[in-house]
């Protein structure tokens, strides 16, 4: 199963590989963990610091998650969360389930505090239940978002036998990612031209 859940990670950072790096400018943390009967996702992000911030990732192999993110730094911060969630594995031979949806509208206040936006959610997956839950908290001073967290859950049941969730991994700083991707394309380039002076001398 560790190896199957690195594999997978693996082929995540592989994804964010293709993104630009400005996408990933306001994330602080990214962690997902998910098997076939439940997943846990979680971002944190940062102080709203530019006008719009889109990130669109697709994530998983069981459990099927887009989402995007916007930020509006005016007068007033708002940040707005609008995400997917489809359950595409059938562990007990039942279609795949239907679509959760997660959409906050624009979050913000003026002043300080915390604001907690919360959806829970069971979607009927045949004679199962897919069991959902969405969270954003931002925490707001002086009436600008100093940092966001967005968690997504979900849960296969059977009546009322529910999985425990997969523990989170974290996955790899974006920017970091990017320098090792572009390091180890380097090394394969200068491998294949080694092998083929090889082959002509």
């Amino acid at each position: 199963m560790c190896k199957l859940l690195h594999l997978r990670l693996l082929t995540v950072a592989a994804f964010c590989l293709l993104l630009p790096a400005s996408v990933y400018a306001d994330p602080v943390r990214i962690s997902f963990g998910e098997n076939a009967g439940a997943f846990s996702f979680t971002l944190v992000g940062g102080a709203v610091n530019k006008d719009t911030a889109v990130i669109t990732p697709n994530l998983g192999a069981f459990w099927k998650i887009s989402f995007v993110i916007e930020d509006d730094n005016g007068a007033l911060d708002q940040v707005s969360v609008f995400a997917t969630v489809r359950h595409i594995m059938a562990p007990h031979g039942e279609p795949q389930g239907m679509a959760f949806e997660f959409n906050t509208g624009p979050i913000g206040r003026d002043g300080n505090g915390v604001v907690t936006h919360q959806v829970t959610d069971p979607l009927g997956h045949a004679a199962h239940t897919d069991n959902y839950v969405g969270v954003l908290t931002v925490t707001v001073v002086a009436s600008q978002i100093t940092g966001y967290t967005l968690h997504l859950e979900g849960k296969h049941c059977i009546g009322n036998d529910c999985p425990k969730l997969p523990p989170e991994v974290d996955l790899p700083e974006p920017t970091t990612m990017l320098l090792l991707g572009s390091g180890l394309a380097g090394v394969a380039i200068k491998t294949r031209k080694r092998l083929k002076r090889r082959k002509s001398g």
